[in-house]
C-alpha cells in the first residue's frame, strides 16, 4: 500500500484494503492468478465486486511501476488481466489453457463463436471442465452441437440457427470444413434435448433438471438415454465421486419413473429400470 499510494498519489493505495476482506484466509496477494481471482470475483456481491476488481487492475499496475521494481515477490508472479463481465459465457465457462491462446489471437467471428461453443459443450456434457482441447479437437466437438437448441438449455439466445453459424466459424478456422451431420446420425446430446422435449410435453418440468446428474456422463460415453443399462449405471456409480454421485442416481430415478409411467413414449427411454433402491429415510417413531 505504501508503494502504491508514492507510485500513483491520492488515496489510489486505499483500493488494496478490499484485498483483506475477499481473500481467502492465509492466501496471500503472491499467490493470486487469473483463475483464483475469477473464483473470488465468482462468490462476491454485486457491491464488492467492483472494488475487488480495482484492486486487481492497481496490482497490475504495480507489475511495471519503478518504485515496486525491487518488491516484486509481494505480487502475483503474472499479471491478473481484466476479468470477464458476469453477464458473459467466460465468466461462468473460463477457457481452458489451449483453447483460450486460440482465442486471443482469433479473427472478431471466431471470437464471437468459441465462448458460448464452449460453454454449451461443458453444459450438454460433450466435454468436461478437466479437458483441455485443441483447436482441431473442440472443433469436431462442435459437431456433436449441430443440432442441439441453446433454449432447451437455459440460453433464450443465441438462437440455434446462430449456434450452427457459430460451429461453421470455428470448424472454418481450424480448416475442418463445415458439413453438417446427418439427421439420421444425431448425436447424444440431441437425444437428451429431445429427450427434455418430450418430458415439458408431458407435463414433467420439474423432472428435467434432475437428468443431467445423468446425460453428463453419458454424452461422454456416446450414449443416448435409451442406450442406457443397469450394467453402465453400476459400472458408473463405481467410478464417480461421492457428490457427482446422488446427482446421477437421482437422475436414474427419474428415467425409473418415466420408464413406469404407460402415457411416457418408451422409445426414448432405457429398456429396462435401473434396479436401484431408493434409500428412505427412517421415519419418526
Amino acid at each position: 500500500m505504501r508503494i502504491a499510494r508514492l507510485e500513483f498519489g491520492g488515496h489510489t493505495n486505499q483500493n488494496l484494503r478490499i484485498l483483506r476482506r475477499t481473500l481467502p484466509q492465509g492466501m496471500e496477494i503472491k499467490y493470486l492468478t487469473f483463475s483464483s481471482a475469477l473464483k473470488i470475483d465468482q462468490q462476491l456481491g454485486e457491491e464488492m465486486r467492483p472494488p475487488f476488481r480495482a484492486a486487481l487492475s492497481l496490482l497490475d499496475r504495480l507489475q511495471d511501476a519503478p518504485l515496486a521494481a525491487k518488491s516484486l515477490h509481494l505480487l502475483p508472479s503474472d499479471k491478473i488481466g481484466r476479468l470477464p463481465a458476469p453477464t458473459g459465457h467466460l465468466y461462468h465457462a473460463p477457457l481452458p489453457p489451449r483453447l483460450d491462446a486460440v482465442y486471443s489471437v482469433a479473427p472478431p467471428l471466431v471470437r464471437a463463436a468459441i465462448p458460448f461453443v464452449y460453454r454449451l459443450s461443458l453444459v450438454t456434457g460433450v466435454l468436461s471442465a478437466e479437458q483441455n482441447p485443441s483447436l482441431d479437437e473442440f472443433s469436431e466437438k462442435c459437431v456433436l452441437l449441430w443440432y442441439v437448441d441453446p433454449n432447451d438449455h437455459g440460453f433464450p439466445r443465441p438462437s440455434q440457427f446462430a449456434l450452427k453459424a457459430y460451429i461453421r466459424h470455428i470448424r472454418q478456422y481450424a480448416g475442418s470444413g463445415h458439413t453438417p451431420p446427418e439427421r439420421k446420425q444425431a448425436p447424444a446430446p440431441q437425444a437428451w434435448t429431445d429427450l427434455r422435449r418430450l418430458m415439458r410435453q408431458h407435463g414433467k418440468h420439474k423432472m428435467i433438471q434432475r437428468t443431467f446428474g445423468v446425460s453428463a456422463h453419458a454424452i461422454q460415453d456416446g450414449l443416448t438415454p435409451a442406450k442406457i443399462t443397469p450394467r453402465w449405471i453400476e459400472r458408473t456409480l463405481q467410478i464417480l465421486p461421492r457428490k457427482e454421485r446422488n446427482a446421477f442416481r437421482t437422475g436414474i430415478f427419474v428415467f425409473d419413473d418415466l420408464i413406469a409411467d404407460e402415457n411416457f413414449p418408451s422409445g426414448v427411454l432405457p429398456s429396462k429400470v435401473s434396479g436401484l433402491k431408493r434409500e428412505r429415510k427412517p421415519t419418526r417413531s
